[in-house]
């Protein structure tokens, strides 16, 4: 198995997105996502999933513009990605959904029209159970599992993710 320094693979993926034209800000949150991945054990959402993000963005068109807020009943809000990387989309729903509960006590924050994938779920709940919230996420997924006794891909994964608070170990990078 090949190796790479952490800090060389980081600057690939730079090298890699700025060719691409990808935002700054887009980008560090995009390595940010996959380097935690790559590194705790979750390769399946870590830098295998950079070619396909370049890809949509070769299909779809390049993100240049942020996420909005489009519904807002205070703690309950709907952002629409604009074609945001899932990545991104993802970040800036769960910063909102973080001050949000803050203000509140409690909030829903849904967000729709991004490209990719979300990435991976700890990434996001991780964050939140370190800001002392208790978080429930799920997300829709392409058919990627075939039934029972079946062969054709028909059912998508739609993960559920849990995260609370408690004693945090530090990540062994």
């Amino acid at each position: 198995m090949s190796q790479i320094a952490i800090e060389e693979l980081k600057s690939l993926c730079q090298e890699l997105l700025t060719k691409n034209g990808v935002r700054e800000k887009d980008r560090e949150a995009i390595i940010d996502h996959l380097m935690e991945n790559q590194c705790s054990g979750k390769a399946s959402h870590g830098m295998v999933r950079l070619p396909n993000m370049i890809g949509a963005f070769r299909r779809f068109g390049l993100p240049l513009e942020d996420p909005e807020i489009v519904h807002d009943r205070g703690n309950i809000v709907v952002m629409d990605a604009k074609g945001q990387a899932g990545l991104v989309a993802g970040k800036v729903a769960m910063d909102e959904a973080i001050r949000r509960a803050k203000e509140h006590g409690l909030a829903m924050v849904g967000i729709r029209d991004y490209i990719g994938n979300s990435g991976s779920m700890a990434y996001y709940l991780r964050r939140m159970a370190d800001q002392g919230l208790v978080a429930i996420m799920g997300c829709n997924s392409d058919a990627l599992v075939a039934p029972p006794a079946g062969r054709k891909r028909m059912i998508g994964t739609n993960p559920i993710g849990i995260a609370i608070p408690g004693e945090m170990v530090p990540p062994k990078y």
